[in-house]
């Protein structure tokens, strides 16, 4: 009886790492442009002043505007338009809108996977490096 329970228990856990990785919002036929014109607003809106805001109140205003949250597995971008905002109040405190945009398209470089990587092994140009 209580293997059958470690085993559920481990199995429920190893689940709940799937979906480790960040949150994003996403909107259908988004740009980096429609993301500004909400995100912007909505994070000026409710900071309240230099370094505090609420997170509560930025995620209200962007599911008014019509966003959804997504979570990303950890080692692989959404597959649908993805932008970051605040995630907790600490955010209001270390980063601004254009801040945060920035930081999204860092992260979005740096999982755009090079398109030669896609050819066979022997077809790459020379110093090609794929993971």
């Amino acid at each position: 009886m209580i293997g059958r329970w470690i085993v559920a228990l481990s199995l429920g856990l190893g689940f709940a790492g799937c979906a480790s990785g960040p949150y994003y919002w996403t909107k259908s036929g988004a740009t980096d442009e429609t993301f500004l014109a909400d995100h912007g607003p909505c994070f000026k809106d409710v900071t309240i002043g230099y370094g505090v805001g609420s997170e509560k109140a930025y995620k209200a205003c962007m599911l008014q505007k019509g966003w959804t949250r997504i979570q990303g597995s950890g080692s692989t971008p959404p597959d649908v338009p993805h932008f970051r905002g605040p995630e907790d109040d600490e955010d209001f405190k270390t980063a601004s809108p254009e801040e945060l945009m920035e930081k999204a398209r860092t992260e979005q470089k740096a999982w755009r996977r090079d398109p030669r990587c896609d050819q066979p092994r022997n077809a790459r140009a020379p110093g090609t490096v794929c993971p």
